[in-house]
This record gives C-alpha cells, structure tokens and sequence, in this order.
C-alpha cells in the first residue's frame, strides 16, 4: 500500500503551452487535499480505472477555457493521487499547480487528490495511502499537520474535497503530529495484523528487539487507552502502540 507508482511519463504536458510549465513552488508551506468532484466508479480507485480517470481529467483540465483560461492548465493540476493499490506520482513533487483558485494555495500549496466524489467512503487503503503521502510531505518540507487543507477552506466556491473526505481530514489534522516513518525497535512481543484492530488477521509475530521499518502512524482500535497502530512500510500490516517501540 505504500508504493508510490511515477506516472508523470504518462500524463502529457499540454501542448498548447508549447512545452512550458507554470514552473515551481518558491517555497511549500501547505498541503491540500481534493476529490474528483461527482461520484466514481469503484474501478478508477486503482490501476488501469485510476489511469483512466487521471487521462479524462487531464484532457478537461487542460481544454481550452477551462476555468477562464484562454489554454487549459499546463498539465495535470495535482502532484499525488491517493489510490486503493498505491499512492501515484502525477507530477513532480515541487511543480506550482493550478489546482485551487486561490493565489496562495497554488503558489505554495502541494496537491492531493483522492479519484472518489460526492458522498462516497473513502475506501481504508485510500486512507491510509493519503495519509502516509501527506506524512511524508509534511516531514519533508518541515511542516505542522495544520498546514493540511482542504480545497474548500481556500475557496467559497467549491465543495471539495467534500463532507466525508472533509471529516477525515479535520481527524487526521487532530492527530499526533509525531513522525513515525523510520526505524524503530520494539520493547515488547508484538503481532502484525492485516487491519488496525484486533479483527484483522494475524499474519506474523515478533519477538523483542525487532528492527522494523515503518511508513506511518494511523488511527485504528483502541486498546489500553491507546488508538496509535504502526504501519509497517513492507506492506505486512499494522502492529499496535503497546510494542512499546523506541526509534533507533
């Protein structure tokens, strides 16, 4: 889940800007999260569906006199897309996009999207996914979890990214802001799970003092007072706070 597939070869530049981009962030102060807007088909979370979603998007952003532009946008106007299968690079990391309507959120915003609208769930391998991008983003560029936005609080004339995806954002903004990509080593017996709770599936044990990589915290059950699950970046699952781990 926490791959990050480059398909920036495969969403052209428009050719109208004569192969000229806005250009890039002087600086990132904020991320922001979209959807698409009307509700999709559960396909176009993943893979070819995704692409397929990403190429109809790209051709009405960059249509001629889209949003009041005389030439469309200069290419894809998000940086990541949030998948059920993995997190997609659409354009690079840095590039200033026009994906807000708003001066300051376009000049030093990143942008998310989620390919899900209307009052769709936000599928959990979505959310994990936008998540562990949003934390790495924010660590990279030294940031605060306020700095997480939603597309809506930078313009009164939009929805998005919507109420639902909108509830996640403000509980992942109300999170723990402590990092927890990196190396860490467990203090106590642990097990890894399929799914943050003990319902999902145990697929492994570890005895203490484990090395064990880790892409991102989540929230999940509550066990002993403690929501925090860790997410193993090989993809195995999810182990609990209660391993008591030490960064190393």
């Amino acid at each position: 889940m926490s791959s990050i597939i480059d398909i920036r070869s495969q969403l052209p530049l428009n050719p109208r800007w004569g192969g000229a981009t806005i250009g890039y962030r002087p600086e990132t102060r904020y991320i922001t999260w979209h959807y698409n807007g009307p509700a999709l088909p559960e396909y176009m979370a993943y893979g070819e569906g995704l692409m397929r979603w990403a190429r109809s998007a790209l051709d009405w952003q960059t249509r001629s006199g889209w949003s009041g532009t005389a030439n469309g946008a200069d290419g894809f106007c998000y940086n990541y897309i949030v998948g059920t299968d993995a997190v997609y690079l659409a354009r690079d990391t840095d590039a200033q996009l026009w994906h807000a309507g708003n001066y300051e959120a376009n000049t030093y915003s990143a942008a998310i999207v989620f390919p899900i609208g209307g009052g769709q769930a936000v599928p959990d391998a979505m959310l994990l996914n936008a998540a562990y991008i949003t934390d790495v983003l924010l660590a990279w560029y030294n940031l605060p979890r306020n700095a997480v936005f939603g597309h809506r609080d930078w313009s009164a004339n939009t929805l998005c990214p919507g109420d639902v995806i909108g509830t996640h954002l403000a509980a992942y903004k109300a999170g723990e802001a402590k990092p927890c990509n990196g190396w860490f080593r467990n203090r106590y017996p642990c097990t890894v799970r399929t799914e943050p709770s003990r319902r999902g599936r145990v697929v492994r044990s570890y005895p203490v003092g484990a090395h064990l990589e880790m892409a991102a915290c989540v929230d999940g059950e509550v066990i002993d007072n403690n929501g925090q699950w860790y997410w193993l970046r090989s993809g195995e699952g999810f182990i609990h706070a209660s391993a008591g781990f030490v960064r190393l």
